[in-house]
């Protein structure tokens, strides 16, 4: 299932913060966007909504994104920033030349790199990408893949997200050029939901 929206869902399946975030195990992954006007979901067409849920508040313009992460094995987890201000940290660039910027937690190199390669092939439109993620990754019943432009002239723009150093979750933000030469930025997620 899939959900491409300036700030709105297009499907009735997903209800608002009905996450449970207190729930075993501790392996919660939100994500925290204010100021994104793009974004896609790629869901499977049947998921818990006890394990992956959103809310959008147009008013706020406010995007918060929960997924319960079935995790390999307890594992470290952190917290990351996406901002428009110039990066300071790459750590993916060589797996693509066309990257100008990449930053990851990503345990799963192979993982890394196919979402590295489907978000300069296809582009800056959050759906293709979370779209083609999904894909690769076979369609699974049990995994998400949540894409947000980062839209350089929205100066207030800021992700907050949580990772894990885990095989089953895998964050990428990426800065390339379009087939105009344009330039484009996405944070990409992909994770595998306990179902």
């Amino acid at each position: 299932m899939r959900f491409l929206l300036p700030f709105v869902f297009v499907f009735a399946v997903v209800r608002p913060d009905s996450c449970d975030l207190t729930q075993s195990p501790k392996s919660w992954a939100s994500i925290d966007a204010h100021n994104v006007f793009l974004y896609a979901v790629e869901t499977p067409a049947s998921f818990p909504s006890s394990s992956f849920c959103s809310q959008d508040d147009f008013m706020s313009n406010t995007i918060t994104v929960h997924a319960h992460v079935h995790l390999a094995k307890p594992t470290a987890s952190g917290k990351d920033t996406v901002t428009t201000a110039d990066p300071s940290v790459s750590n993916c660039a060589n797996f693509n030349s066309q990257l100008k910027y990449c930053r990851s937690h990503c345990s799963d190199t192979a993982l890394l790199k196919r979402i590295i390669d489907v978000g300069v092939n296809n582009g800056s439109l959050p759906l293709s990408v979370s779209e083609e993620v999904y894909l690769e990754l076979g369609s699974p019943q049990d995994w998400t893949v949540t894409t947000l432009q980062v839209d350089p002239s929205r100066s207030s723009l800021q992700i907050n997200y949580d990772f894990y150093n885990d095989k089953y979750f895998c964050s990428v933000h990426l800065k390339a050029n379009n087939v105009n030469n344009s330039p484009y930025s996405l944070l990409v997620i992909a994770s595998r939901i306990i179902v």
